[in-house]
């Protein structure tokens, strides 16, 4: 239960890159491209910025708090500059904002909206636009583009807005080979496109206080491999159930989660999301294959469902949303609302939950919870789309963890959430599209509390390790464990504020045993994200590992060897095993519990609660149907 865009499954991902100057006409020169100012534009852009020490007050201007947006706020705020985030309504209001704040810098990290000439054409303010694409890319799909053309180098670029779309003077750009297998848009951009844009943020602002200007992009130079891209439209995104599942995923991943690639279910329009290709069909599964048609759905699992494609394969689509809806949701709850399909769907059974060693389910199936175990080890991954966890989810993930608590041969157990999310708590898209939103949403936070309650009461020793970012009850569930790690980059959002909730997950438990009193009010209080190393100052988290997600794994797997083959971690087990059976401790949870609880209740009941939850789940639909 996030407190802003970025959390509970709905991200907000551009299907441009960036923003756009107010008469994006297409530029074909293989020359420089000037700005419309020209070079006196351009020497006085930086007039009064020199001063290696001035702190800059830099608006961020942008859709919505997105991730992107949420750490560039942060990583301003540690070069020790202010940033205030102005989510453009109108054009009027926006320009209203700016004559309020009088910022020294307008940034763009995600903004889809025209910038009008007052705002670009100001020579003392520059507005500066953080583009998702390689130098000299250009258009409204960009990494769209990128994934469905299969590149393998992709990159973020900053540049100065201008009256041609993506074509102003460059201040900084970073590439990065794109080495995970099968990323979807909301991935690739979460992950390797904020890591560089934060590189050149950092460039930018050295660049601005020391003086420097932006060069113009130049088309003949050899190393600008970019070029201006259509916008990929719904014909592009449309899948056809007769091509191999191969290609239908890389369709679907392009546009994966916004706005999703479209086809026909059922004799339903919809779009699509969470593409698994099925690898691994045992002789039942292969035979429903054969015996069906391209476009077939032929089973179900966990609420995904399995389509027939061309070539005698099968491919996975975990969450649908009907054209006719706002809501995304997970497959069989969107295309079956009343429980019971009109066709024939039976279970697919779920492979083996222990896996081998470092194998992802995603290669060869659709698998949600799943366990890799070493060195007396069980590392859980709970790899839920967008960090939403619904009942059934939550219901599942409680199993696990008892049926791991009840196994001899684990000392430690490291909760490793998702690639993409650690959690962002209980489900709101499936809450809103319950018959009773509230008695689902008392439902999915009691199912939540299951699962942190057997964190908190576990005789292993327990380990949170966020590979991705967590809200709100994410971190709840994260800072129950004995342990919990992040990477540098790692985002936190300790707030159920912005749905009007107080909150559960016994974190008035665990918060306070972990920063105090006074700074678990002020966190639950705020919507502000926490960075990392925030988190590790104040002791939200116990340490940062490595500093970004790509090799955190790694280091965790390398940590909690060294701490599971350390004696004194057998020493204090039977200490830990004591005091989770003690009635005492056992007591004061319940009391927590109860205690949250009766206030989420109210807070269930409330019309501002079911106010925001819809606006929330609605509004990030609207944006993703506008792109």
């Amino acid at each position: 239960m996030g407190a802003e865009l970025v959390t509970m499954g709905a991200e907000l991902v551009p299907a441009t890159g960036a923003a756009m100057a107010a008469t994006p006409e297409a530029h074909s020169a293989a020359g420089p491209i000037t700005t419309a100012k020209g070079e006196e534009h351009q020497a006085n852009v930086c007039a009064g910025m020199t001063g290696q020490q001035r702190r800059l007050q830099f608006l961020l201007l942008c859709d919505a708090f997105n991730s992107m947006t949420q750490r560039a706020k942060l990583e301003l705020e540690s070069l020790g500059h202010e940033a205030v985030v102005g989510v453009w309504e109108t054009k009027g209001a926006t320009i209203a904002m700016i004559k309020q704040v009088k910022p020294d810098v307008i940034l763009c990290p995600y903004l889809t909206k025209f910038v009008p000439a007052s705002i670009y054409e100001n020579r003392d303010v520059p507005c500066i636009i953080v583009h998702p694409g390689i130098e000299g890319d250009r258009g409204m799909s960009s990494i769209d583009w990128a994934l469905h053309d299969g590149a393998k180098e992709w990159g973020v670029t900053l540049l100065q807005a201008d009256r041609e779309m993506d074509a102003g003077p460059i201040w900084a750009t970073k590439t990065f080979f794109i080495e995970r297998e099968h990323p979807t848009k909301s991935s690739l951009y979460r992950i390797e496109c904020i890591d560089v844009a934060m590189v050149c943020i950092r460039e930018f602002v050295s660049k601005l206080q020391s003086g420097q200007q932006p060069r113009p992009l130049d088309y003949s130079k050899p190393d600008v491999k970019g070029r201006l891209r259509p916008r990929m439209l719904a014909d592009d995104r449309t899948v056809d159930w007769n091509l191999p599942a191969h290609e239908i995923a890389r369709i679907v991943r392009c546009c994966d989660s916004q706005p999703g690639a479209m086809g026909t279910i059922l004799n339903k329009l919809v779009h699509l999301y969470g593409a698994h290709v099925e690898k691994q069909p045992d002789g039942n599964l292969k035979a429903l294959v054969d015996e069906r048609q391209p476009g077939d759905v032929i089973g179900s699992r966990h609420n995904a469902i399995l389509v027939c494609c061309g070539d005698e394969t099968a491919l996975w689509i975990s969450h649908v949303r009907l054209a006719t809806s706002l809501i995304k949701l997970p497959a069989t709850m969107a295309l079956f609302p009343d429980a019971e399909p009109p066709i024939e769907l039976p279970h697919i059974a779920e492979p083996k939950v222990v896996l081998p060693f470092g194998q992802w389910p995603a290669a060869s199936t659709f698998q949600e919870i799943f366990l890799w175990q070493r060195a007396r080890i069980a590392y859980l991954w709970f790899d839920f789309y967008n960090g939403a966890m619904n009942t059934e989810q939550c219901q599942r993930l409680t199993q696990t963890i008892t049926e791991i608590e009840k196994d001899e041969s684990t000392d430690v157990m490291v909760l490793m959430g998702g690639r993409d999310f650690f959690s962002n708590g209980i489900h709101l898209n499936t809450i809103e599209a319950a018959d009773d939103p509230a008695e689902e949403s008392w439902r999915n936070i009691n199912a939540i509390d299951d699962v942190v309650k057997c964190i908190l009461t576990s005789t292993k020793l327990t380990i949170a390790a966020l590979v991705g970012n967590a809200g709100a009850g994410g971190v709840m569930t994260a800072i129950a464990a004995d342990l919990t790690w992040t990477h540098a980059n790692a985002v936190l959002h300790p707030s159920y504020k912005a749905m009007d909730l107080f909150g559960s997950e016994y974190w008035t438990h665990s918060l306070p045993k972990r920063v105090g009193s006074e700074v678990a009010h002020q966190l639950t209080s705020s919507t502000d994200p926490v960075s990392a190393r925030q988190a590790l100052s104040l002791g939200l988290i116990d340490d940062i590992l490595c500093e970004n997600s790509l090799r955190f794994v790694e280091q965790v797997v390398k940590r909690a060897e060294e701490i599971a083959q350390d004696p004194a971690t057998l020493q204090h087990m039977p200490e830990k095993k004591g005091r989770c059976r003690c009635p005492q401790f056992m007591a004061a949870l319940e009391s927590c519990r109860r205690n949250e609880l009766e206030k989420m209740r109210v807070c269930f009941a409330s019309e501002m609660y079911h106010a925001k939850r819809r606006a929330f789940v609605t509004k990030s639909r609207l944006m993703s149907c506008r792109q």
